[in-house]
Parts: C-alpha cells; sequence; structure tokens
C-alpha cells in the first residue's frame, strides 16, 4: 500500500510538471524568438535560462552561461550593482529601465537598459528582459557635451543673445542680456520679446528680417530697460528653420552706450580744440 501510495504521487507529479512544462512552452517558444534580450536568473542571480538575442548581444554561447552568475558579466565599474540587486529581489523590488555596464566576450563595453520582473515567485525567479544601447547612450553623451559647449560659448559672449520662438515667447537669453536689460536671465526666460522693445519696433524689427531674406545686420535700434528706459543697441537677427520650416529667431545686440559716451566725449573734446 505504500509503494502504491507513493507510485501514485509520483504519477501526479509527474502529470503536473507535464503540465506545467505544456503550459510554459509557448512562453519558451517567444522567449526563443524575442527581439529583447531575456535570461532567467535565480534569487541569487545564478544564470537558469538565457535566449538567442541574449547571447548575440552578450556574445557568449550558452556554454559559456552555463553555471555563471549575471554579476559575472558586470563591468567592473558596475559589479558592486549585483549585490545590490540581489539584495533589492529578495525585498521585492525589481528595477525596470536600469543601465548596466557589462563586458562583451571579446572585451567590449556595452551598455543594457535591463527590466527586471519576478516570476514563478514561490522560487525566487527574476526574469531580465534587456536591449543594447550603447550607441544611444553614447550620441546622447555626444549631443550633451555638445549641448554644454555652445551653452558655455553663448554664456562667454560679450553681445547679448536671446532666442524666441514664432510667438515671440524667450526661450534663450544669456548673461549679456541681463545687464543689457537689467532683468535676471530666468526672469526673461518665457517672457514676450515685444516687451522689450518701444511700442512698435519689434513689428518694424521682425518686417525688415522678412524683407531681407530672413536676416538683419547691424541695425542700430533701441531696447527697453527693466526702469522703462531706452537702451541703443546694434542688432543682427535671424529666423530659425528646421527642415525649411521657420520656428523661431535669434538676435545678437552689442550695447552701444559706451560707444556713444565716447563719441559724446570726443565730440566735447574736438568742439574743445
Amino acid at each position: 500500500q505504500s509503494l502504491r501510495d507513493q507510485t501514485q504521487q509520483v504519477t501526479v507529479a509527474r502529470f503536473e510538471a507535464e503540465r506545467r512544462l505544456r503550459t510554459l512552452q509557448r512562453y519558451a517558444d517567444f522567449f526563443e524568438s524575442a527581439a529583447d534580450g531575456i535570461i532567467v536568473i535565480d534569487s541569487e542571480g545564478q544564470l537558469l535560462f538565457s535566449n538567442p538575442r541574449a547571447l548575440a548581444i552578450t556574445g557568449y554561447s550558452e556554454n559559456d552561461l552555463n553555471g555563471r552568475r549575471v554579476g559575472d558579466l558586470f563591468a567592473t565599474e558596475d559589479a558592486p550593482m549585483a549585490n545590490e540587486l540581489r539584495i533589492g529581489f529578495k525585498e521585492g523590488v525589481y528595477p525596470q529601465s536600469l543601465d548596466v555596464r557589462i563586458r562583451r566576450k571579446n572585451g567590449a563595453l556595452a551598455i543594457l537598459s535591463i527590466n527586471f520582473n519576478s516570476v514563478l515567485r514561490e522560487e525566487g525567479v527574476v526574469l531580465c528582459t534587456f536591449r543594447d544601447v550603447t550607441a544611444e547612450r553614447e550620441v546622447a553623451h555626444e549631443l550633451h557635451t555638445t549641448k554644454n559647449f555652445l551653452q558655455r560659448i553663448i554664456d562667454s559672449s560679450v553681445d547679448a543673445i536671446v532666442s524666441a520662438d514664432l510667438k515671440g515667447r524667450i526661450l534663450l537669453a544669456n548673461p549679456a542680456a541681463e545687464r543689457i536689460y537689467s532683468i535676471p536671465v530666468p526672469e526673461l526666460i518665457g517672457r514676450n520679446v515685444s516687451t522689450l522693445y518701444p511700442d512698435g519696433v519689434a513689428k518694424d524689427v521682425m518686417r525688415l528680417i522678412k524683407a531681407g531674406g530672413g536676416r538683419v545686420e547691424g541695425l542700430r535700434t533701441e531696447v527697453l530697460d527693466v526702469q522703462g528706459e531706452r537702451v541703443p543697441v546694434s542688432l543682427s537677427a535671424a529666423m530659425l528653420h528646421e527642415e525649411d520650416k521657420a520656428v523661431g529667431t535669434v538676435g545678437i545686440f552689442t550695447d552701444l552706450r559706451e560707444k556713444m559716451r565716447m563719441e559724446q566725449r570726443l565730440a566735447q573734446a574736438q568742439e574743445q580744440l
């Protein structure tokens, strides 16, 4: 009777295992054909499964990954993250869109954006889906570096630079603009550029820009400071385009107050002579 009971238990267990296998097979087929890399690890980070895309991204074969921990693939700089992840898994924390640097089999560094999700909670199994974002992150870094470089150039310009959209809302201003208008840069952003000119001057400038084929250079005009006082400037302005479509304007203002004071002193000196 005892043997019969044991046999029945084994039969039931085998039937249940076969049923689960059939249920999971369709998901296995999906994993095999997925465009993203997919690996399955246990709560200690031990690799249990990897799909073909995961092997292609990392450059390792299935035999290379057998028995390894996922942290073994992390670059030296991100190695401590593996332990933090294991601690988080035990506390039910599964990060999303986490950038991790790994070392491919050929030694090249790659950046993966990884999503972690819990599956088979009772067994502590974690599903990791990822994609190679190395190129995207490099481009983003280059754009960030270029943006910062251009921003430093704009900020260090002795001439005021103000850019606005087609509705006249100021989107960019540099410290030199702050010196001309006596208005802090954060307060300039969002203002309508027409409020910085005497009445009607903003429309005249836009008309001259359009008449000049999208730009005007060396135009002597006046702007208003925070007190409403007129400030003489030399203006060069142009339309900004994206794929032949006008999206805004940029103006470069040279403060002429000091120059005009010098001219006045010279005129007085000549008159005295």
